[in-house]
């Protein structure tokens, strides 16, 4: 009974004439731009460390490290351009990276 109940409000939920107005990323599939930040590898990682021996504890014995970073989205209600990117570029290594103890890895699109 309560699976039917749950079925009934999402197909409720989905043809809601309202939908648009909620933001892209309660929607489903948005275009996105990924940053993904990394701890310079000369520092020290405590959480990599930690997770790397609870790892070669657990099940994964051939572990040598693990660093933990950081995977920031940014979605858009709108096709993504080169300047989009650009722009993005500059914040994820002025903005949302202290490039004293971290490097941006990466930053690309994902539609």
């Amino acid at each position: 009974m309560e699976s039917k109940l749950r079925e009934t409000a999402n197909s409720a939920a989905l043809s809601n004439p309202k939908l648009d107005q909620y933001p892209a990323n309660r929607r489903g599939k948005v275009p996105k731009i990924i940053v993904e930040i990394m701890p310079k590898q000369d520092l020290l990682d405590p959480p990599g460390k930690a997770v790397a021996n609870a790892l070669k504890r657990g099940a994964i014995k051939d572990v040598s490290g693990v660093r933990i970073g950081k995977r920031i989205e940014l979605h858009y209600d709108r096709p993504i351009t080169d300047k989009d990117l650009e722009l993005a570029k500059d914040q994820a290594k002025s903005f949302l990276s202290n490039d004293v103890i971290e490097d941006v890895v990466n930053v690309s699109i994902e539609e």
